[in-house]
């Protein structure tokens, strides 16, 4: 055929005409029996040009639908970027006014695909189906988030309407009833940030139904960016419901608060986060703190010690390798904070109970609300936020507040005139210099301190625990309950004593290795633990000396355990785990490293293979992992895993190389 031949329009109607002549020429020389044949195929032919001219009108109006639609989709996406920007500059009332005018032009989109999706010719001929889903999906899961927008204005506007008749732009500049109006706020800002957390939540499932599919392929991975962004602020959404609670019980709103707060000396790790060699009680009301005074610990417990009135016994490692007797100062020693802080608040009411006279410095013996632990990086965090802060003419900031500190109590309280009895008092000096720049900083700052809050509880360097069991269970989904996870997984936990070894946990290197392998009778786990003493004999450090136990999923089968002085590894059930445990001794300038092999509980073996794997690490608050490392391999192939970036060999096996700044999860599907 010719070129030409090429370009000549197709004529439907000179078509169809002839296709009539030849039907009826076929018709009337063709026995009746093609009758039925020949009616079906002018039928058929009619229908398919109908259908085919039908087809073509239609595209022309979807096409302009979807351009309408789209145009109408980025009117509304620009608005609730407007209503963004807006937050962003605390104008509140233009973000309420944006906001709602993309819900409009989201509802409208969304109406508009659903007619589309519910037209009949549409439903036949289901092109673009998926592009169509997608598009609603993304434009219902927009309307969501807006409407979670239109909730963070509603409470902004009620947060500014308090802040703008201060006297001041910062907390500690609020009088008492601006305080107590601000925590009311905040405390009655529940329902509604529960509100903005479940249309979150509404908008993530939206999002993670777009497949990314056809039109939509080359924007698959910005797509699934906006996932993993989406999953992380409905996390967020949900910490600032319960933060929405918690804070106000914190600060005595609606009713007084009083906690026991343990300063924690990580330098000298203890199960829950360190030595507990200062102790505070913290007295709050309506957003004002009313007392905070902090002492020695040694000042409940010394008294006791020379008159042997007080006779506790103690966990077998403490009477074995510390001291005979059980007081106050070594109270945290289930790694457990709830357990242990239970543990410590009897501790405080026994002793403070048979002190007398001038011994009796605390002149509170009521119940607490709670307890509270920090260690040293939670105030370093502070400070990295405020700046240094200056006592007694000496300056403390975030790089020397641990060693000078320590050394002020240790070594420095003799020359300063101050007897051993006085000499934590600076610590309480110290802090209410942090408390008084904290509660100045202006409240534009607030976010970045609500971050820092998050980081540390993130990294165990704050724990909570309150004797109402509704605040106690808020503060465990908050993450900063401290408790003993209860997962129905794979789990490990190595939780290192120091037992009058000094200061030396600031100078100990520690790493964890953990390979799994899978074989024919079940899953076998090797457990590498490497510690290094980098310390010189001062009056900080010295051989390091730790009771250590391993937490393992209850029923695992230990094979071998090497690395323990003094006696073989003991192994018994504790808090739902099989622990390994025993004494390890690091001389200075040295390394050793404990060994543990084990099988996985047969249990376990069977929910991997129906489930995949999971493992969970659990962090001990205040130990410092340098590394760590997690080796998998399976006899089967890996179909996913989780976190990315694990190195993958022959397909069986999955490397991760990590730390333990955190608690850590991974995941394998086969």
């Amino acid at each position: 055929m010719s070129q030409k031949h090429y370009k000549k329009k197709i004529n439907f109607l000179e078509g169809h005409n002839k296709i009539e002549n030849l039907s009826d020429h076929i018709f009337s020389t063709h026995k009746k029996k093609r009758i039925v044949f020949l009616v079906v195929w002018k039928i058929f032919w009619r229908v398919a040009l109908g259908l085919i001219i039908l087809f073509l009108v239609f595209s022309g109006i979807a096409l302009l639908k979807y351009k309408n639609l789209i145009n109408l989709g980025y009117t509304g996406a620009n608005a609730m970027k407007s209503a963004i920007n807006s937050a962003y500059q605390k104008d509140f009332s233009n973000m309420l006014v944006q906001s709602q005018l993309a819900s409009q032009d989201f509802d409208e989109v969304t109406t508009g695909l659903d007619q589309i999706q519910n037209d009949p010719i549409f439903k036949i001929t289901r092109v673009g189906s998926s592009e169509i889903a997608d598009l609603k999906n993304i434009f219902q899961g927009s309307a969501a988030l807006n409407k979670s927008l239109i909730g963070v204005a509603t409470i902004g506007q009620e947060f500014q309407n308090v802040m703008s008749g201060s006297a001041g732009s910062n907390f500690g500049q609020f009088s008492v009833e601006e305080k107590q109006h601000l925590l009311k706020t905040l405390y009655e800002a529940g329902p509604e940030l529960n509100g903005i957390k479940a249309n979150l939540e509404i908008a993530s499932m939206d999002i993670n139904q777009i497949s990314g599919n056809g039109l939509f392929f080359p924007f698959k991975t910005k797509i699934n960016e906006v996932k993993a962004q989406l999953k992380s602020i409905v996390g967020f959404s949900d910490q600032a419901v319960i933060a929405s609670q918690i804070v106000p019980a914190i600060f005595g709103y609606p009713q007084k608060s009083t906690f026991l707060v343990m300063l924690e000396n990580s330098d000298e790790l203890r199960p829950t986060g360190g030595f507990l060699g200062t102790y505070g009680i913290l007295q709050t009301s309506n957003g004002d703190i009313t007392r905070f005074d902090t002492h020695d610990i040694y000042h409940m417990d010394m008294p006791l010690e020379a008159n042997k009135s007080f006779n506790v016994t103690p966990p077998e490692p403490i009477a074995k390798y510390l001291n005979k007797k059980w007081y106050f100062r070594d109270a945290n020693w289930s790694p457990d904070w709830p357990r242990s802080a239970d543990q410590i608040e009897w501790f405080y009411k026994q002793e403070n109970s048979l002190l007398t006279g001038k011994n009796q410095i605390n002149n509170f013996s009521d119940d607490f609300t709670g307890v509270i632990a920090v260690t040293p990086n939670f105030v370093k965090s502070i400070l990295e936020l405020v700046g240094p802060v200056y006592v007694n003419g000496e300056e403390y900031n975030k790089d020397n507040f641990s060693n000078f500190l320590e050394y002020k109590v240790e070594q420095d309280f003799s020359n300063q005139d101050v007897s051993s009895w006085q000499r934590k008092e600076i610590i309480g000096a110290v802090l209410e210099q942090v408390k008084i720049k904290l509660f100045n900083l202006n409240y534009g700052q607030w976010i970045t301190a609500f971050k820092k809050l998050n980081d540390n509880i993130s990294q165990k360097n704050i724990l909570t625990y309150f004797n109402s069991p509704a605040l106690e269970e808020l503060a465990k989904n908050l993450q900063v309950g401290g408790e003993i996870k209860n997962v129905d997984s794979d789990y490990l936990m190595v939780v290192d004593s120091n037992m009058a070894a000094l200061k030396t946990d600031s100078v100990m290197d520690k790493n964890i290795s953990y390979t799994l392998e899978e074989k024919t009778d079940g899953f076998y786990a090797k457990l590498k633990v490497d510690y290094k003493n980098n310390g010189k004999k001062d009056w900080r450090t010295d051989d390091y000396k730790s009771y250590t136990r391993i937490y393992l999923p209850e029923g695992s089968e230990i094979t071998k355990a090497t690395g323990f002085v003094y006696e073989p590894a003991k192994t018994y059930d504790e808090l739902g785990k099989t622990v390994v445990g025993g004494f390890i001794i690091v001389r200075l300038g040295q390394s050793i490293s404990l060994n543990i092999e084990y099988k996985l509980p047969p249990t376990l073996a069977e929910k991997i293979k129906s489930n995949g794997y999971n493992l969970y690490i659990q962090k001990q608050p205040g130990n410092n992992i340098k590394s760590l490392k997690v080796d998998v391999s399976s006899l089967n192939k890996l179909n996913s895993y989780d976190p990315l970036g694990a190195e993958i060999k022959n397909g069986k096996e999955a490397i991760w190389n990590s730390n333990l700044d955190i608690d850590r999860e991974f995941k394998i599907n086969f």
